[in-house]
């Protein structure tokens, strides 16, 4: 209709975007952790430990296409060590998860044991 508007504003989220990758689907790693990131976020990336060859060259790959530095930040840890840190950070905004329905569970008991924290 003439002067009428319809407008949608993408912005990215108040803090990072903690996504976990699973051990048994290495071909859609790189999107778990880019699709946040192509939206504005900045990207803590826990792949699993049996993917961290793949998600190294991943790396690389997203740096060689102009990723810049600090978007994405893989770690390499143990789940729980990461989730004792990144649960408790008050910057954490999002969780991008792929796997089990248990490990589901547990990460948003996490979350919402800690959400007094968050912004």
């Amino acid at each position: 209709l003439p002067g009428m508007w319809n407008r949608l504003e993408y912005r990215p989220l108040e803090g990072f975007v903690f996504a976990i990758t699973p051990f048994n689907f290495t071909s859609i790693c790189a999107n778990l952790c880019a699709a946040p990131a192509m939206m504005g976020n900045v990207v803590v990336w826990k792949p699993a430990e049996s993917q961290m060859y793949s998600a190294q060259v991943i790396m690389e790959l997203f740096e060689e296409a102009g990723v810049p530095k600090g978007v994405i930040n893989m770690i390499s840890v143990d789940g729980p060590v990461a989730g004792e840190v990144v649960f408790k950070h008050k910057d954490f905004a999002a969780l991008h998860f792929t796997g089990s329905t248990a490990v589901f569970r547990h990460l948003w008991k996490e979350i919402g044991n800690n959400i007094e924290k968050y912004r």
